[in-house]
């Protein structure tokens, strides 16, 4: 069977100023993301895996190189197109799970829906069959604060799949959680995403969790290391990644080269605050409302 791109990364490069030298991130990587594969990018604290996984989500501009995203060039586009690209296309799983504290499970798992101006009996019934599936038909009206950890990470995982969107990226979405927990998130996960035909892009540094993988990337310092691929017979077969000489560059490279205050700006700005910057608009008001659904 043909495999079909979803993902290509193409001569990436990411680079932070600090002071008066350069921390490169990300150095020249290079990659392809098949649709329907669960991808897992592996390595240690420090690697690179959040700043990769920054770019396919759209937070970061890469200092050189391009992404297209299911025919998309992602790297080309402003926020408001980003925004737009995200909300059709792209789903999330958090470490931290990122529920709204003030709505219900129920509440939660529709929002991507609501996003999208789905009406609200149509999105409700949506959110109902996933958390159906997840097991937590009894616990829809429940809050955060009312639910186990893994429980939460349930509500997220229905979240990012109820819109059927085409990629999923997760982010350590079992580091929060025990032994038992993590194996029944990652069964979900990979139910879904075969069940669906969607592509994961997972980050993690757990062995257990690449065992779910098709296809594991193994970065280090930025870069990297080796690429294996999952056999039919369910056998990993291993590749050390060559690079690819840049005059070789396809056409969807576009190279940025940020210069504004804004860049500079968000250049600046911690790991953390940019992955929490993908579902701001989330987030209750000052005064802890939940965002007005449409009706």
């Amino acid at each position: 069977m043909e495999k079909t791109p979803m993902i290509e990364v193409r001569h990436v490069t990411k680079e932070y100023p600090v002071t008066d030298e350069k921390v490169v991130a990300l150095d020249d990587i290079n990659l392809t993301i098949n649709k329907g594969e669960i991808c897992c990018i592996f390595g240690p604290s420090g690697s690179g895996k959040s700043t990769l996984l920054n770019q396919l989500a759209g937070l970061e501009k890469p200092t050189r190189g391009g992404i297209r995203m299911n025919g998309t060039v992602i790297s080309s586009l402003n926020e408001s197109e980003l925004a737009k690209f995200r909300q059709k296309n792209l789903g999330f799983i958090f470490q931290a799970y990122n529920l709204l504290p003030s709505m219900t499970a129920l509440e939660n798992t529709a929002m991507p829906l609501m996003f999208q101006g789905i009406n609200k009996k149509t999105r409700n019934k949506a959110a109902s069959y996933m958390l159906k599936q997840v097991g937590l038909a009894n616990r829809m009206g429940h809050y955060p604060n009312q639910m186990s950890g893994g429980q939460q990470q349930r509500v997220g995982i229905a979240r990012a799949f109820v819109a059927k969107p085409a990629i999923i990226l997760a982010d350590e979405p079992t580091g929060n959680l025990d032994s038992k927990s993590s194996k029944e998130v990652m069964d979900m996960i990979q139910d879904f995403a075969h069940r669906y035909h969607q592509t994961i892009v997972l980050v993690s540094h757990s062995p257990d969790a690449a065992k779910y993988a098709d296809h594991i990337v193994h970065l280090f310092d930025g870069r990297i290391v080796k690429e294996e691929f999952r056999t039919p017979e369910g056998l990993l077969a291993s590749s050390y990644l060559q690079k690819i000489p840049s005059e070789q560059k396809p056409d969807l490279i576009s190279e940025q080269t940020p210069n504004s205050e804004n860049s500079q700006d968000q250049n600046s700005q911690s790991e953390d605050v940019r992955s929490k910057a993908v579902h701001s608009e989330l987030r209750p008001d000052p005064a802890g409302n939940p965002p007005q659904p449409n009706s």
